[in-house]
């Protein structure tokens, strides 16, 4: 397993009079090449979870395991860092540097990596982000909202980890930059051999990328299995907290009026291609 957290509990501001208990009896096994998405309602736990799965916060009970390392050894932290990368929400917001280069190529420097191999790093990951040579010179603070969530990505997979972990990618951009990370994601995770592990309160874009899904509710794992299973079931969703996108709602009411679904779709140009299928198939019925 790639990351393993067995028995794992996490309580802010554990042994003071304000104890809150985040996450508790957490177990869940991660391989490589996985693409999980973790939901739940605000509060869930989920941010803390994933600061958990590289070395960001260490458990008080329980521990977390990444490629073979215990986050419990504060002495290879550089190492864990270096296997999984957490890119937070607006990340724009860690932006420092004078430069875009020089905020890319803080993380490989940092790691200790030589000049040439810094160089290479920026300009691998500059291409797959379609980042232009001509923005490395400029200061991060003149970029577009979209530019600059690419760039701090970059400054992440500057650093090549195994895992990378989104915690609400697109937050704060339009469509166009939306479908943009979107799809730089989905390269990472076809193209490049990335684990990925997204966070979201789109259920939308979850069940659109994922395959696995993790859903929290009050700091527990309430379900842990695949997309599909996790999508289908309206009530499961409800009672984490969770309103079902209204392409699921849609797909469940044409069900119950007769239409075959074998797995429901999670794109308006299948769904449509679906029920015209159905209403075809049933006119040829009605015919013969």
């Amino acid at each position: 397993m790639f990351i393993e957290m067995k028995n794992v509990e996490f309580i802010y501001g554990y042994k003071t009079p304000f104890e809150k208990k985040a996450l508790e009896n957490i177990n869940l096994s991660i391989t490589n090449g996985e693409f999980i998405g973790i939901i739940g309602k605000t509060g869930s736990g989920k941010s803390t979870l994933v600061q958990l799965m590289n070395g960001l916060l260490v458990p008080q009970i329980g521990d977390v395991v990444v490629d073979g390392i215990n986050t419990k050894d504060k002495k290879r932290a550089k190492e864990i860092r270096k296997r999984v990368g957490l890119v937070f929400q607006y990340p724009e917001y860690q932006l420092f540097e004078e430069t875009v280069y020089k905020d890319i190529a803080f993380g490989p420097q940092n790691l200790g990596f030589s000049e040439d191999e810094v160089k290479r790093r920026v300009k691998e990951v500059c291409e797959l982000l379609e980042i232009p040579q001509q923005l490395l010179e400029k200061s991060p603070f003149e970029l577009s909202g979209g530019q600059k969530r690419r760039v701090a990505i970059a400054g992440i997979l500057a650093m090549d980890p195994e895992c990378i972990i989104l915690d609400e990618p697109t937050a704060g951009l339009d469509m166009r930059g939306r479908k943009r990370i979107f799809s730089i994601i989905e390269r990472l995770h076809k193209e490049a051999k990335k684990t990925i592990i997204l966070i979201s309160h789109s259920l939308e874009d979850v069940a659109m990328l994922c395959d696995r899904v993790i859903i929290l509710n009050k700091g527990k794992i309430h379900f842990d299995g695949s997309k599909h299973q996790a999508f289908e079931n309206v009530n499961l969703l409800e009672k984490s907290g969770l309103l079902p996108p209204d392409i699921l709602y849609l797909q469940h009411r044409l069900k119950l009026k007769g239409f075959k679904i074998d797995r429901f779709e999670y794109s308006i140009e299948k769904v449509a291609d679906m029920i015209v299928k159905n209403i075809a198939f049933k006119r040829e019925g009605e015919m013969i």
